[in-house]
């Protein structure tokens, strides 16, 4: 085992060990790789995203939004559509979380924007950005182990014979070769970095106009108009409710009046009644009384 990982090679006149040089081709075309799917991956988001920004274009011209007005339910769903059919779901799900919903001024509910797609969107939140940007450190790292790893298997030569020191010299002329496995980690790295930016000034241009025909097509509402809103409705109900405290007590006072008024008539009926049966009574009783005494005489 040790005898393999002492093995060298000679390449390009670099006297190296023979890991460290397969190490250096495999982060090569690992680079590689990774350089060319993120194209394709940049690529294909790019025609998508395209693609999107013409449909809600032409959705916007097919069913216009008056000035002060949101989007009709029926053309909420056709937007929700666009991006469901083009695989672009996390996107729609990004800017419906914001989408405020309110009755219109014919009584239907319209649906509004609550925040800039702007702020919304970017290429991070479409492109999966933490995969790509994370490659530059993993070589890098890689590179590094293999170059302190052939420097400690070139370590395994140097011994202290008689207070002297046997095999530095070998260690000092093969040292520039155990770099190698960095160089071409560090140099992968920086390709990877230097591109990253070339291809997301595409995929940036596109996502700006997936924006503007967001902006045009979707209105928005600030928080400030919410609010007022809000303390609209608070104050319409409000009114309402003292409109109808009012209301209720003149109900109040004209049920009850109209309640109470026929018993208490009643009321004065029957005691008229009775008074006039106790008057009757009693001039019954004196007639008796005195017809009593006229027959007594």
């Amino acid at each position: 085992m040790l005898s393999l990982l002492k093995a060298q090679w000679v390449i390009l006149g670099i006297k190296a060990p023979c890991f460290s040089w397969l190490i250096s081709i495999a982060l090569i075309v690992l680079s590689i790789s990774i350089l060319i799917k993120y194209c394709l991956e940049a690529r294909s988001t790019i025609s998508v995203i395209k693609k999107t920004s013409v449909r809600i274009v032409g959705l916007q011209n097919n069913t216009p939004v008056r000035p002060g007005n949101g989007l009709s339910i029926q053309t909420y769903d056709a937007t929700s559509n666009v991006f469901a059919e083009l695989h672009l779901t996390s996107i729609w799900e990004t800017l419906n979380r914001h989408v405020v919903r309110r009755p219109g001024k014919d009584g239907k509910d319209e649906f509004w924007l609550a925040e800039e797609p702007g702020k919304l969107l970017n290429e991070s939140s479409i492109l999966n950005m933490y995969w790509y940007r994370g490659w530059p450190g993993i070589i890098t790292g890689i590179g590094l182990l293999f170059t302190f790893l052939a420097i400690l298997v070139a370590l395994f030569d140097v011994r202290l014979t008689n207070n002297r020191v046997q095999g530095l010299d070998l260690l000092i002329q093969g040292l520039s070769g155990k770099f190698i496995s960095s160089v071409v980690a560090l140099t992968c790295a920086t390709v990877l970095l230097i591109s990253e930016n070339r291809i997301l000034h595409p995929v940036q241009r596109s996502i700006s106009q997936l924006i503007s025909a967001l902006s045009s097509h979707l209105p928005g509402i600030t928080n400030a108009q919410i609010l007022a809103d809000i303390q609209k409705d608070i104050s319409s109900q409000s009114n309402a409710f003292r409109m109808f405290n009012a209301d209720l007590a003149v109900v109040l006072k004209k049920s009850f009046g109209e309640s109470v008024n026929p018993t208490l008539d009643r009321m004065v009926v029957a005691v008229d009644e009775l008074n006039q049966l106790l008057r009757a009574a009693e001039a019954q009783k004196n007639e008796s009384m005195t017809a009593q005494i006229g027959t007594c005489q």
